[in-house]
């Protein structure tokens, strides 16, 4: 199985994840090119749990949420590489 860990060392990536106030930014660079995803705490609350069946156990642990937005942001990441002129900053509020 394939985790995110593995994409980000396949891709050469360089990967930061940070929280300020309510708002997780994540900056992907992957050579020159630099992307950043960003979603409010309460948008990835949101997301966790409709989409998680394990969301208790996740919104419990800061870790678990951060590896969550990581996961998001790395998708985001991949499908904006592999169009032609997508944009290199998505905002979720």
């Amino acid at each position: 199985m394939t985790t995110i860990g593995d994409i980000i060392k396949e891709n050469n990536l360089t990967v930061t994840v940070n929280k300020v106030n309510h708002t997780h930014i994540c900056h992907i660079k992957d050579g020159d090119n630099t992307f950043e995803f960003t979603m409010t705490e309460e948008k990835l609350v949101e997301h966790i749990r409709r989409f998680n069946v394990f969301h208790e156990t996740i919104l419990a642990n800061e870790n678990m949420k951060k590896t969550h937005f990581l996961r998001l942001a790395v998708t985001w990441w991949h499908i904006q590489t592999m169009g032609d002129k997508l944009y290199h900053t998505l905002n979720i509020e």
